[in-house]
């Protein structure tokens, strides 16, 4: 039976042991794991007991019946490559003497590109040798981890924390190294920065939670008790706090620096459920980061209030929340949360903090009208630019809707309802930006026919052993008026973006094809760097009386910040709404439109073209 050690990847027994007697892991039949003559990485995180001698780390490797494909393996302190091309002999590559440490997780890695095979050890460089360009043979032994089928190489005393194989991907020296850093908690392990970070993570937590308290969804419930159980295994004592994972990647989870607002997601997403449901071990959760917040995390700078790198709105917002949340439950609760006195009072004292720090002039984290800015600290953070810009000067939509739900929470406490509905009437009021003549510096304006498909193609979820994981929509009269223009969309297992539900999948090809088969109103406009707070996504009113625009509405897909030029520069769209036109058998004069003789942009009257149809 396997056994576990603890691993590095994430805390906990999560490594194979291996004992150097020949046990090992294996997959059979190993023809998912042949290489061919493509491009691959072999990626692993393994210890070994001693450093003598060759240990298998994994491969499909079988020495009787010459089934020899490739094994992957420690030759002494350096990371090594055994290939056949015919089943029989062999070749190996070895690189540099850079596994020198027993007992110590390595991140090894054996990178093959074109006829290049390269070793890297924790990230670093570690030698490389030529492959050629035949095919690995195909071999019919299994897929072992820990051994290979034979006396050699030799059996691996260690344990491996992380295996995996990349078929026709080699990837660069850039993303290794990044790897590396990603399973030692030093960086996000997404592309998606939210989605390996704890706060995206717990803020999932908090939202569902907050789905069920309002729907009681026992689908919800279900997946609910696997974040309160997995809650229970990993929130660990941290002096006399509690500590969560931070960061999230395909290795696993590791825990870093506390952050209050990942914590506060926590604690709502436990209120909530207790709220529903009287789950004990939601209310006990609950009730040690609420005890962790208000006695060891408040910040002493400003005289309050919580702090990451900066004293942000969201931050403070979620913690109110969830102290307000806790005195005074919600609406239709089934179980009402033990609050203390405590508790109470110190919902209070940071509203008052809150309150206290409200003005024209920083340190503020609500103006005078009381709508949050960013952040407390009088600076500007340029380092996420151009995806996020946070000025002394700017507040955040993130942060005016959390704060939204404190204000909830103190009209709810105090009887007092102004500051909530001055905030949900800027948020109704603002969420269309405006732009009008005085704020745009320079505009042009397109028929953009690029990018037009008729088909749309998206493969999802586990498509390579099951064809059917294939949705896609057509359509039928523009193919046959104008040949295929097709769309390829990747959403299997592997890809950044998975998708698993066909419905769901279906769903995004039907609206990609509506989106993509017609051509697209584009404006390129410059505006000042106030800018800056308009995200991708936005709506945008562009009032232009040259370009015979009234508060026409688009959509942002895309933005570039200009520090140089103090300047912005957003990629408006939206559907073409094609003009129609009556034509006349006539000749033309100065004030009609004349035909297009020619379906080009090089005839004089294509700018004033019309449709017909």
């Amino acid at each position: 039976s396997p056994a576990y050690t603890a691993g590095v990847c994430q805390p906990g027994p999560t490594a194979l042991a291996f004992d150097g007697g020949g046990a090992h892991a294996h997959h059979t039949p190993g023809t998912d794991f042949l290489l061919w003559s493509g491009d691959f990485t072999l990626e692993m995180v393994a210890k070994f007991s001693a450093l003598t001698g060759a240990q298998a780390l994994m491969g499909v490797w079988q020495a009787a019946g010459d089934q020899r494909s490739w094994v992957l393996y420690r030759d002494g302190q350096s990371l090594a490559l055994a290939y056949s091309t015919n089943g029989a002999n062999s070749v190996s590559a070895t690189g540099g003497a850079a596994i020198t440490l027993p007992d110590t997780y390595y991140h090894l890695v054996a990178v093959r590109s074109g006829s290049t095979l390269a070793f890297y050890v924790n990230g670093q460089p570690a030698g490389s040798a030529s492959i050629g360009s035949s095919a690995l043979f195909a071999a019919t032994a299994s897929f072992r981890l820990g051994a290979a089928e034979g006396g050699w190489p030799g059996a691996l005393a260690g344990a491996v924390d992380y295996a995996a194989v990349h078929r026709g991907r080699a990837m660069s020296a850039a993303e290794i190294a990044s790897r590396w850093r990603i399973i030692q908690g030093l960086e996000n392990g997404s592309d998606y920065p939210e989605v390996g970070s704890a706060l995206g993570q717990y803020w999932a937590f908090y939202r569902l939670a907050q789905y069920y308290f309002a729907t009681n969804d026992p689908g919800a419930c279900e997946i609910l008790e696997h974040w309160l159980a997995w809650l229970d295994a990993v929130g660990a004592p941290d002096g006399l706090g509690w500590k969560f994972p931070v960061w999230f990647s395909d290795y696993g989870f590791t825990y870093g620096a506390y952050d209050p607002g990942a914590a506060a997601s926590l604690a709502l997403g436990c209120l909530y459920v207790h709220l529903r449901n009287g789950h004990a071990g939601a209310a006990v959760w609950a009730r040690r980061i609420l005890d962790d917040l208000r006695q060891n995390r408040e910040s002493a700078t400003f005289g309050g209030g919580y702090r990451s790198d900066h004293h942000y709105a969201w931050l403070n917002a979620l913690v109110m929340q969830a102290f307000g949340l806790a005195v005074q439950g919600r609406s239709g609760q089934a179980f009402p949360f033990p609050a203390t006195p405590d508790d109470a009072a110190h919902f209070q004292g940071l509203l008052a903090w809150l309150f206290a720090h409200a003005g024209d002039v920083k340190p503020n984290l609500l103006n005078a009208d009381l709508i949050p800015f960013t952040y407390l600290e009088a600076v500007d953070v340029w380092d996420y630019a151009p995806d996020y810009v946070f000025m002394r000067q700017m507040g955040s939509l993130e942060a005016l809707v959390l704060m939204l739900g404190v204000a909830l929470e103190q009209a709810r406490a105090d009887g007092d309802w102004v500051w909530f509905h001055r905030l949900l009437a800027f948020i109704l009021t603002d969420n269309l930006v405006r732009l009008g003549e005085d704020r745009i510096r320079s505009l042009t304006n397109n028929v953009n026919f690029a990018g037009i498909v008729n088909r749309v193609r998206l493969r999802y979820a586990d498509y390579d052993q099951d064809n059917a994981r294939y949705a896609e929509a057509v359509d039928q009269q523009a193919l046959q008026a104008w040949g295929e223009r097709a769309l390829d969309l990747d959403c299997r297992y592997g890809a950044p973006v998975i998708l698993e539900n066909p419905d769901l999948a279906q769903l995004l090809a039907d609206r990609l094809l509506q989106r993509l088969a017609s051509p697209w109103d584009h404006l390129s406009l410059d505006t000042w760097l106030e800018g800056a707070r308009v995200e991708v996504g936005d709506s945008v009113a562009v009032t232009s009386a040259f370009h015979g625009l009234e508060a026409e509405e688009y959509a942002v897909f895309g933005k570039t910040v200009d520090l140089g030029g103090r300047r912005v520069r957003l990629e408006l769209g939206r559907p073409l709404n094609r003009p129609w036109a009556l034509a006349v058998d006539a000749a033309g004069t100065d004030y009609d439109n004349y035909a297009i003789d020619q379906a080009s942009p090089y005839d004089a009257n294509w700018n004033s073209r019309a449709y017909a149809g």
